[in-house]
Formats: C-alpha cells, sequence, structure tokens
C-alpha cells in the first residue's frame, strides 16, 4: 500500500469525533463474529483494516514521526469512499502541541499545502 503522510497543525475541535481504532475494530470484530449465523464474511474486512493499521504505523514511525509519545488521543480512523467499499485512513494527534499525523491510502489534495 502506498501511503499519503500529512502532518499539520489542527485548528478547531471534532477531531475526538471521529472513531478510534480500537472502536473500529470492536465492530469489525463482532460483524465477524455473526459471520456462522447470517453467512456472511466480514473476516476478509477485519484482516484488511488490521493490516493497513500496522502499515500505516510503520509509515509514520520509519518518517520519524511521533506517533507513540505524548499522543492525547487514540489512534482515529477514516473512512474514505472507494470503488465498491471503503478504503481506511487513520490519525494521530500530538498532546503537547496541535500537531496531527494522518496517513491515507487516497490523495488529499487540501491538506497538502496545510502542513
Amino acid at each position: 500500500m502506498l501511503w499519503r503522510l500529512y502532518t499539520l497543525e489542527r485548528s478547531g475541535d471534532g477531531w475526538e469525533e471521529l472513531p478510534t481504532v480500537q472502536s473500529v475494530a470492536a465492530r469489525f470484530a463482532s460483524l465477524d463474529a455473526t459471520d456462522f449465523a447470517t453467512g456472511d464474511n466480514h473476516a476478509a474486512r477485519v484482516a484488511t483494516f488490521f493490516q493497513w493499521f500496522e502499515e500505516a504505523k510503520e509509515q509514520a514511525f520509519s518518517a520519524g514521526l511521533p506517533i507513540y509519545d505524548e499522543m492525547n488521543i487514540n489512534p482515529r480512523v477514516m473512512f474514505l469512499p472507494d470503488h465498491d467499499e471503503f478504503s481506511y485512513g487513520f490519525l494521530w494527534c500530538h498532546a503537547s502541541s496541535k500537531a496531527t499525523v494522518i496517513l491515507s491510502p487516497h490523495s488529499l489534495p487540501w491538506l497538502e499545502n496545510m502542513g
């Protein structure tokens, strides 16, 4: 996956309104648990979500971004429209500044000049 990495100074509130990685993972896990009853196959979605999150963390860490130190909110998930379903993007907000780290599988051109 080619991740686009953005760092910017966030303005305003509302970042906390995005779902956490933990809450999305719990939701997907509950869907996966019902697969046997409904015949749906959510296991692939769960695996993709975790794979993408691990890739995004590695990309941010490799770029030297402080995704583990002093983050004031848990990692958040963005849902981005794709061909037949949604792609996942991730963001972290730093506690001691207004720095925000965003990783997206799609270009977000409106963010490119904000960093």
